[in-house]
């Protein structure tokens, strides 16, 4: 009955364009359920987007949107974070807040090119799947984890491991 209630307050709220209730109601949800938040909070921002009205609401959709991007990437999922991105610039530009807009374009074109690294660093960490000593692999995913996503916990043992040797040495 729980699960459904807080089904019902997440569609509800949504429907209403209040997505500070609609996404608490889905953190709920995965706290007491397993399952899983991020496809039902792109749900939730999309269907939000398209019934707000009033310009806080806007704002709200759009800096909610952001931090879920941030969230996406932060999981190397870069199509949800472009969906969101189309969504944050389409209820952004509806906001008419100049500097808004242009933190969302900013966003998405650095998602974009984070994705495109990312892209770049696949090959690399699908070989340390098979062999984590491989120095070049080490060195290519050592400098997308620290110089893109800016992860040095996890850049700076791939680069000591890496094939070049100033690096490794720092």
């Amino acid at each position: 009955g729980r699960y459904v209630l807080l089904r019902i307050a997440r569609d509800v709220a949504a429907g209403a364009g209040d997505v500070q209730t609609a996404l608490g109601a889905i953190d709920e949800m995965a706290r007491l359920y397993n399952v899983e938040a991020m496809p039902m909070k792109v749900e939730v921002l999309t269907t939000a987007a398209k019934s707000v009205n009033l310009p806080i609401q806007r704002e709200a959709v759009v800096e909610e949107t952001m931090l879920l991007i941030g969230a996406a990437v932060a999981r190397d999922d870069y199509e949800t974070a472009e969906r969101l991105g189309r969504v944050a610039s389409g209820v952004a530009r509806r906001v008419r807040n100049a500097s808004l807009a242009k933190t969302v374009v900013t966003l998405n074109r650095d998602v974009l090119k984070v994705r495109t690294a990312y892209e770049a660093a696949k090959k690399a960490l699908a070989v340390l799947e098979a062999n984590p000593a491989d120095p070049a692999a080490n060195l290519t995913a050592g400098k997308f984890y620290c110089l893109v996503k800016d992860d040095w916990e996890k850049g700076i043992p791939m680069l000591a491991l890496g094939s070049d040797a100033k690096l490794a040495k720092l």
